[in-house]
């Protein structure tokens, strides 16, 4: 859910009650230039490899329990090596099903790693973004998009319903309106088990 005003815009991840909990406000850059966001965005950059997924990654954030309680999936993910590029920027709904997004990515890695010899690196933003520090995550998102090969587009029943997901996709075709349509890769999640191997 993505609410904009002049000054900046709430961003939550879910609607309906959570959202008003959960909302988190992301200041547009004012006085810090451009230069000096992409600074920040690269020293912030992250990815997660596809050894450390786990499915819980995907299943939609739950509401009410303590901050103590909550897994620290940052930990899972690692800064960027030299000269490394992430692989795939993965775009999805959180409300759409966990177990199915999970499956088409383990069928994209099975492939990846027939074809290169080493499984995919993915920016995923709930391990990829410091959840104690969302806004600062949050500003640098298109830095970190723009950062990755290729878009993995998760298309579940609520995905276009998402404005959130639109940004994504916005974001692509506004910094790379030559390229999007190679680097951004559909994978609906009803994706038979024979074509995976086609979604690189």
């Amino acid at each position: 859910v993505v609410s904009v005003h002049e000054e900046g815009f709430y961003a939550a991840p879910s609607s309906g009650k959570e959202a008003a909990a959960d909302r988190v406000w992301v200041p547009l850059a004012g006085s810090e230039n451009a230069q000096e966001l992409l600074h920040a965005a690269r020293l912030s950059l992250r990815c997660i490899e596809w050894i450390k997924f786990t499915l819980e990654l995907l299943h939609a954030p739950t509401h009410g329990a303590g901050g103590d309680d909550k897994p620290d999936f940052y930990q899972l993910s690692r800064a960027l090596k030299q000269g490394e590029v992430i692989d795939f920027f993965i775009s999805h709904s959180w409300q759409d099903d966990g177990e199915a997004k999970f499956r088409i990515l383990q069928g994209l890695s099975k492939s990846f790693f027939r074809r290169n010899g080493r499984f995919p690196t993915f920016w995923l933003d709930r391990a990829c973004i410091d959840q104690s520090s969302i806004t600062d995550g949050l500003r640098t998102l298109p830095v970190n998009l723009m950062a990755c090969s290729r878009v993995l587009v998760l298309c579940g029943p609520t995905y276009s319903q998402r404005l959130w997901c639109a940004w994504e996709l916005f974001t692509l075709f506004a910094f790379a309106p030559e390229e999007a349509a190679h680097r951004a890769v559909p994978a609906p999640l009803k994706t038979s088990d024979d074509t995976l191997g086609q979604l690189e």
